[in-house]
């Protein structure tokens, strides 16, 4: 759950997030968390290398260059510009200077039943999202979000950059994710379910 009256759209400092990456007029394709082989940071580097476009860069926030995950990113896709993890709420400001947002989950007895938190902060930014096949991802994006099959490096290239080329579609997408986490997953969705029950349970008391 997320409390979508302060996270939304334009929340944080873009600019500022963008000039901590480095990132100028390029397009940010950006994944924020800790890089672990379950998240798929790897095939998310090859990914935007595979794009072969200067205009394109992968920012990765959570992994120190020197990192062992930082250096292994920075093999796949030399480009990248890495920075170390930001405090919580410096967060808003990374996800808004992402043109798009990336959860490109593996399927792993971690992954499976389990959905990033960082899903939901993206969604209440208002970010084009691309994500994977992975537990109820498909569910939570479904009309709202690019879904690809975990692990196939191409798809994930392909969606990202039709996101990139449409910007128009992608403006859309993450328009239906913020209306969608509104909907479903903010703290007043969560009152209008809870709160009856709870009223129902000491009713009957």
């Amino acid at each position: 759950m997320r409390d979508t009256d302060a996270w939304k759209p334009g929340a944080g400092n873009a600019g500022e997030a963008r000039r901590r990456l480095g990132v100028g007029s390029e397009r940010l394709v950006l994944f924020l968390g800790t890089p672990r082989d379950y998240k798929g940071v790897d095939d998310l580097a090859a990914a935007v290398s595979s794009l072969g476009r200067p205009d394109v860069v992968l920012g990765v926030v959570g992994a120190e260059p020197g990192s062992a995950a930082g250096r292994q990113v920075l093999s796949l896709c030399p480009g990248a510009r890495l920075l170390e993890w930001v405090p919580f709420e410096d967060v808003p400001s990374f996800l808004s200077a992402a043109d798009v947002v990336v959860v490109p989950q593996r399927r792993t007895p971690d992954t499976e039943g389990q959905v990033p938190a960082k899903l939901f902060d993206a969604m209440a930014l208002g970010r084009p999202i691309v994500s994977t096949r992975v537990s109820m991802i498909p569910e939570i994006l479904s009309g709202c979000g690019g879904v690809v099959e975990p692990g196939q490096v191409s798809a994930l290239a392909g969606a990202i950059a039709r996101l990139i080329d449409h910007p128009g579609e992608a403006q859309a997408l993450g328009a239906r994710a913020r209306e969608r986490c509104v909907e479903r997953y903010s703290f007043e969705a969560a009152r209008r379910a809870l709160f009856p029950l709870v009223e129902r349970v000491l009713a009957r008391r």
